[in-house]
């Protein structure tokens, strides 16, 4: 499934600099078996898990993020305290291919105990387990921001826990404002198309932006504008006058102005946003806190010229990245697995591994680690974040990405938003009904 994975994969396996300070990988400690660790930040013991048969969890983690070495001292923590239950991880999954690879494993009666991606979309295409019990049980439903639950959350069931959140901000060179005489950060998308424009030296080989063709992030856009692909009912609204009125500005960036690249279909190494921008041919990106490690370790000087700024829009919004913990439908071990995702989101393995990955925990008690300049819009744009909901319907998504491509290539985008309307609902009726 095409998510935001293309958009920031490679950045977040590097992020080792500002997310990093002071967030070294979890330190192994000596303890006893059935041990409470709850002095170190995790759970403390549960008495029900404590005393079930022996158990092994077979946990599913993308792989981009399931070699992160604090996943391996968590499972030796988790096993520490409960020697009853064996933790065996699986991490040779891509992000993209979770979804599919879950669904034929419950569909074949050998559903792992455990996964992590987009708890809505297993809810949404029936392949989760509901947690509603277990979460009254727990009462922690408070300490999760409210748009992190979005993200394990259809019909207002829930089917996960959130695991981690991100959000897009715009990222913007100092010193070529201060060349375009720019005083102030464009705010809404009408003005970062006319800042664009200043922006634009075609002499010095210079954009004023870098659009990108990612459904996910101009979902963002679409959302910053105080506007979304379904409605209150799951109506899809992909020809809602304000999504195409939106989209069109964005593509006219580069179509009409000039003011950026036309992305390709398949984009280099160096056409990519975070290099357009790292190489100095553009002024302007819009991306998330996962590219402040890349630009420090790989463009050191216009990094230093580098400031953020909230996500143009004037509706304060924007798309929401991350994921969160499920329960495969018909999964064999639910009680213990639930227990382990307290301990994946508890202060012992979630913030130091947020660090890590680049992403933020979804609990607000646990933001405060993440102090620095650069990261406070990132965190300011945190609670207005909603997920992609196209991530649920694959046909759906197919065909918005189509009319975007349409879009930037000159055919007739409206026309195309009218077909990804009529795809939408006839795959909204299959699924939901």
């Amino acid at each position: 499934m095409r998510r935001k994975n293309t958009f920031y994969k490679a950045t977040a396996l590097a992020m080792t600099s500002v997310l990093t300070l002071g967030a070294p990988v979890i330190a192994h400690a000596e303890n006893t078996e059935g041990t409470d660790l709850s002095d170190e930040g995790y759970p403390e013991i549960n008495p029900e898990i404590a005393t079930l048969e022996n158990q092994e969890l077979e946990i599913w983690l993308p792989a981009d993020q399931g070699q992160d070495p604090n996943f391996q001292t968590v499972k030796e923590k988790f096993e520490e305290s409960y020697p009853n239950i064996t933790i065996n991880y699986n991490t040779s999954i891509p992000w993209e291919e979770m979804p599919s690879k879950v669904k034929l494993a419950v569909n074949s009666g050998a559903a792992p105990d455990l996964a992590l991606h987009h708890s809505f979309v297993a809810g949404a295409q029936g392949f989760a387990e509901p947690l509603d019990d277990l979460w009254e049980k727990w009462g922690a439903e408070d300490e999760f921001m409210e748009s992190s639950l979005q993200d394990c959350t259809w019909n207002n069931v829930k089917y996960g826990v959130p695991f981690n959140i991100t959000s897009v901000c715009l990222l913007y060179n100092e010193d070529m404002y201060k060349e375009a005489g720019i005083t102030e950060a464009p705010t809404t998308l009408e003005e970062l198309r006319e800042v664009s424009k200043k922006l634009t030296d075609s002499s010095k080989g210079q954009y004023g932006f870098t659009c990108y063709a990612n459904p996910w992030g101009l979902f963002g856009v679409v959302a910053a504008e105080g506007y979304n692909l379904i409605d209150e009912n799951n109506n899809p609204t992909v020809n809602d006058k304000g999504v195409v009125d939106t989209l069109q500005t964005y593509i006219d960036i580069a179509t009409v102005d000039s003011s950026s690249i036309i992305p390709p279909a398949q984009e280099s190494q160096a056409e990519t946003a975070t290099a357009m921008y790292g190489s100095g041919r553009a002024a302007q990106i819009l991306t998330g806190a996962w590219d402040i490690a890349a630009l420090k370790n790989q463009y050191p000087d216009v990094f230093a010229k580098t400031k953020v700024a909230p996500m143009p829009g004037s509706n304060h919004s924007g798309v929401a990245g991350g994921g969160s913990l499920f329960i495969p439908l018909g999964a064999q071990h639910k009680e213990a697995a639930f227990e382990l995702m307290k301990w994946l989101t508890s202060d012992a393995f979630i913030i130091p591994f947020s660090h890590s990955f680049g992403q933020f925990p979804c609990k607000e008690s646990q933001l405060s680690s993440f102090s620095d300049e650069m990261l406070d819009p990132f965190l300011e744009a945190l609670p207005n974040a909603k997920p992609y909901v196209f991530e649920a319907f694959p046909e759906s998504a197919d065909a918005f990405e189509q009319a975007i491509r349409a879009g930037f290539d000159g055919g007739d985008f409206a026309a195309m938003m009218d077909s990804a309307q009529q795809i939408a609902e006839g795959e909204f009726q299959e699924v939901l009904n």
